[in-house]
């Protein structure tokens, strides 16, 4: 009877429901010209975006992939799995291997970007309302209709943030998120159920090569700038931001340097993060200027060119023209820095 009951026992342990493992994607359309990064300076030039996470009951950990143009110069895809409390992982699967950073502590940005499904983000509220210090989150009937936040945004400094819910339709809710009162991201949601098979291969890196292994604190991007000389007065810089670098000639009148880079803050988070944290609205270009200072010693910064006025690259001008350099733009960038 004994040797029975265990039996029943390891039975029903192993019926013991599964966690629930739930998609939501947010497809829709985001303005880039609103977060001034189309092709011109104002809003109104919408491109197809897709957001998606996969997140699961009692866990922490969170599958984002996108879809869609980030900004002109790039249209595809992207996955990051976030696996706190100290891994994250590009993943490619159409073409191993995967990029992992370990040594990361990114569980808050893990539950930034959970928060994107808002069943979640009612789940995380009824729970630990305190982890939204800074938010103002509004809801009805169980349902999220607002998240109300600032964010710090280079060349118009802190602005409102908000994501509004529509439920005309319970399982298909709508979403619009405005920045500094424009429209940027119209979507509608859906849900789907991941089936065990499926949800059970989530977490591993992608068969076919070991993964690329990365320090933690490259994750995420860091500032690590280095000084090549490219020849005579010719150099470039480095490392200034992921996948940035930028020209520096030095002409009897002191330093002409290539664009005033600024960070890049992410509006699939809740609330949005700078890619670079901590350096602020024009701290990018602040620490490039201390940089500058440090290579060249007392070498003026004579000028800045700017290439476009998309604010990564535009973002940081206010700090090169505190520093006394003069400002260059193009014929059709100028009319918008004379107002920025």
């Amino acid at each position: 009877m004994r040797a029975l009951l265990l039996v029943l026992a390891a039975s029903l342990g192993a019926c013991e429901k599964a966690p629930s493992v739930t998609e939501f994607c947010l497809q829709g359309e985001m303005d880039l010209g609103a977060r001034l990064q189309g092709t011109r300076p104002q809003p109104g030039e919408f491109y197809p975006t897709t957001w998606c996470v996969i997140t699961e009951d009692n866990s922490s950990r969170v599958l984002f992939s996108g879809a869609g143009k980030s900004n002109p110069d790039m249209d595809g895809n992207w996955t990051v799995a976030y696996l706190p409390p100290d891994l994250v992982r590009i993943v490619n699967r159409e073409s191993p291997p995967d990029i992992e950073f370990r040594g990361t502590d990114n569980l808050i940005e893990a539950l930034r970007v959970r928060r994107i499904d808002p069943l979640r983000l009612m789940e995380e509220f009824r729970e630990a309302p305190e982890s939204f210090d800074g938010l103002q989150v509004v809801a009805r009937d169980n349902r999220l209709l607002s998240v109300n936040t600032r964010a710090d945004l280079p060349l118009r400094g802190r602005v409102d943030v908000k994501w509004q819910w529509r439920w005309t339709e319970p399982d298909s809710p709508q979403l619009a998120l405005t920045v500094d009162n424009a429209l940027l991201f119209k979507a509608t949601g859906r849900w789907r159920s991941v089936a065990a098979d499926e949800a059970a291969m989530l977490w591993q890196a992608t068969p076919g090569a070991e993964p690329v292994e990365v320090p933690g604190d490259h994750w995420p991007a860091r500032v690590n700038m280095r000084l090549i000389n490219l020849t005579d007065d010719v150099y470039v810089v480095r490392g200034v931001r992921t996948g940035f670098q930028h020209l520096v000639i030095r002409t009897d009148q002191g330093l002409v340097i290539g664009d005033a880079p600024a960070g890049w803050v992410e509006f699939h988070h809740i609330p949005p993060s700078d890619l670079v944290p901590g350096l602020g609205i024009s701290g990018l270009s602040e620490q490039f200027i201390d940089f500058l200072r440090a290579e060249f010693g007392d070498e003026p910064l004579r000028a800045v060119a700017i290439t476009h006025f998309h604010d990564d690259h535009a973002g940081g001008a206010r700090a090169f023209a505190a520093a006394g350099a003069d400002i260059y733009a193009t014929e059709e960038s100028a009319p918008f820095f004379a107002t920025a």
